[in-house]
């Protein structure tokens, strides 16, 4: 359905950028019709569903959008600022989604995941 809608919107005059913004939109009528038939077949809960994943998620990315967008700001235009922005993005992005994202089991989980694989490189 993605690639109909996009040409023809493309075909209008729409900017290419509008592709990615009808996947999205997409995928969220996908998950939302998805959701509504599984409460129909399993009575799923939709408000928990959005409370705990898709405002989540929402959340998360726009908290780790803040610092890599100011970072744009900062610096001029050029491979400087690639290559200070990218390492930024990664841990400002990696803490948010850690410290934020995840529940505590999430998190000491993970923490579990690192420990091990720490003590299998590193020792």
């Amino acid at each position: 359905m993605n690639f109909p809608i996009s040409y023809l919107l493309l075909k209008i005059g729409y900017a290419p950028e509008t592709t990615v913004l009808v996947a999205i939109g997409i995928a969220f009528c996908c998950m939302f019709l998805r959701a509504y038939m599984l409460r129909i077949m399993i009575g799923f809960d939709i408000r928990r569903f959005l409370h705990v994943v898709v405002l989540n998620v929402l959340l998360v990315s726009c908290l780790s959008l803040i610092i890599p967008y100011c970072t744009t700001f900062l610096f001029e235009e050029g491979i400087i600022r690639l290559v200070i922005s990218v390492p930024i993005c990664m841990i400002s992005t990696t803490c948010v989604i850690f410290f934020i994202g995840c529940s505590e089991q999430e998190r000491s989980f993970a923490l579990k995941k690192i420990f091990q694989l720490k003590q299998k490189f590193f020792l």
